[in-house]
């Protein structure tokens, strides 16, 4: 699965091209598919982060995150993130920002699980082979951006 070129391109377009890339990959995740197809986010399903900040276990966090950036592209949150939402106003590419969102969460979540204090690296979510087409440069600068 992870090394077929169709199955790829069908979790790409899930993630830029769908009505609600955020059902998608909810209904991935709770059928395994999600942690299968990227083992990295198998690791982070019903991992908990305590303090008083984070509410959502780190799967849920991700995939609520996803939700927020397709509501953001929608204009649905212009008044509440008026200043991102002209960025994807000027044209991003949409593939680099969900990837750095989705990598982020998970470089974090890998923080949490060893419970070191490394930098956060989007190189594990990266080798997925549907990521392979995102040029590593764009991912950090991404990274460093939501981060």
């Amino acid at each position: 699965l992870r090394t077929s070129p169709e199955a790829n391109r069908i979790f790409l377009r899930l993630l830029t091209e769908s009505d609600n890339p955020e059902r998608a990959m909810r209904r991935m995740n709770e059928t395994g598919v999600l942690g299968a197809f990227i083992p990295e986010f198998d690791r982070i399903v019903a991992l908990m982060q305590f303090n008083m900040y984070h509410h959502y276990t780190v799967d849920e966090h991700t995939i609520h995150a996803i939700g927020g950036l397709k509501r953001l592209e929608q204009g649905e949150l212009i008044s509440d993130l008026p200043v991102a939402s002209r960025i994807l106003e000027q044209g991003v590419d949409r593939a680099v920002l969900y990837m750095a969102i989705s990598s982020t969460i998970l470089a974090k979540a890998a923080q949490i699980r060893t419970r070191m204090l490394a930098p956060i690296s989007p190189k594990p979510f990266a080798r997925a082979s549907v990521f392979r087409k995102v040029r590593q440069n764009s991912l950090n600068g991404w990274c460093a951006i939501i981060w």
